[in-house]
């Protein structure tokens, strides 16, 4: 999650509001301190313009 959003150049406080979830939340998420729910991990990966079916391998394990 932390490669998709520095990938992006936005400011995590951007990125937040374009997944729907606090700063707070996010910046825990790419510290690898909190896993994302499926519906969440899936807004983050289209805030960050990401490819889902490349992330989802990656979160069957650990979402």
């Amino acid at each position: 999650m932390s490669f998709l959003q520095r990938r992006t150049g936005k400011p995590l406080r951007q990125t937040a509001t374009e997944t729907g979830i606090s700063p707070s939340h996010l910046s825990r998420l790419c510290a690898g301190t909190r896993r994302p729910s499926w519906p969440v991990a899936k807004n983050l990966v289209a805030a960050c313009d990401g490819n889902l079916h490349e992330v989802r391998p990656l979160c069957r394990g650990a979402c």
